[in-house]
């Protein structure tokens, strides 16, 4: 009843009537024209929903990447000329720094929600970077099918989770089944909750060929279940650098101490 009461001064009071209607012109404005922000050494955020969406917010407020320090300390993993799949690419955050701070030789960058990917696809485009950049709006899993948004399930930075579903309009494919054309793979960065064992299970012959770095956010029991599926692969555990954000390495060496034996 209280509550009731409220909304019925609101509606009745023309402050609060001419501030609702300001802020929706405001809103109005910034969907139709939505900022563009340099960040960086020049990479350009395109950011349709700051004023709602998480990672854009973020961006939007510190003027620089999403997770900045959790970019950094990964970078030590990387080799020059690097290899990367982005999956759960979300807009573009961790790509975009790696094609333009990093200077990747090649990014495959995987988003099955709709909306990210449209965001995903304007950033690259007005970077220039569609050369260094692959796109993919699909989802990777153990094997072929489709998922659909789990209703009211929201993810780290507002995407929806993924639940298996054969009437799911979302496609689901195993790494290994796709032809990526890879010579290399230096880094596997996966951001999917619910996905992350799955999505490695696709990936199996990769990770026995190319024996690439793993990075990977993996929330509650997430963790140890990564962790027991990598331990087939020789993998251990190496540090957190992030929020639940993990890095796994092969033999307990880095994709950069790997390069300067092959160089020796």
């Amino acid at each position: 009843m209280f509550s009731n009461l409220i909304n019925a001064l609101i509606e009745n009071s023309d402050p609060f009537s001419e501030m609702r209607e300001e802020l929706s012109l405001i809103a109005q404005y910034f969907r139709e024209n939505p900022p563009v922000l340099v960040v960086g050494s020049g990479a350009m955020f395109y950011l349709p929903a700051f004023w709602r969406d998480p990672i854009q917010k973020e961006i939007f407020k510190s003027k620089n990447y999403f997770d900045i320090e959790e970019l950094r300390n990964l970078d030590q993993y990387l080799p020059e000329d690097a290899v990367i799949l982005d999956v759960g690419a979300n807009i573009g955050n961790h790509s975009l720094y790696w094609g333009v701070e990093r200077d990747a030789r090649q990014i495959h960058a995987f988003e099955p929600a709709e909306s990210r990917f449209a965001v995903l696809e304007k950033i690259i485009e007005g970077n220039q970077l569609q050369d260094c950049v692959t796109l993919h709006n699909i989802g990777l899993a153990s094997e072929a099918g489709t998922a659909s948004p789990v209703p009211g399930k929201k993810r780290h930075g507002g995407s929806p989770r993924l639940r298996k579903d054969a009437a799911g309009t979302i496609p689901l494919v195993p790494l290994d089944d796709l032809d990526l054309k890879l010579e290399a793979l230096d880094l596997i960065k996966i951001d999917i909750e619910g996905f992350e064992v799955d999505t490695l299970a696709g990936a199996r012959k990769s990770l026995e060929k190319f024996k690439p770095v793993i990075c990977v956010r993996a929330v509650g029991m997430a963790l140890p279940k990564v962790d027991q599926f990598l331990e087939e692969f020789d993998y251990l555990r190496r540090e957190n650098i992030g929020w639940s954000t993990y890095i796994y390495t092969p033999n307990e060496r880095t994709a950069v101490e790997k390069t300067a034996e092959a160089a020796e």
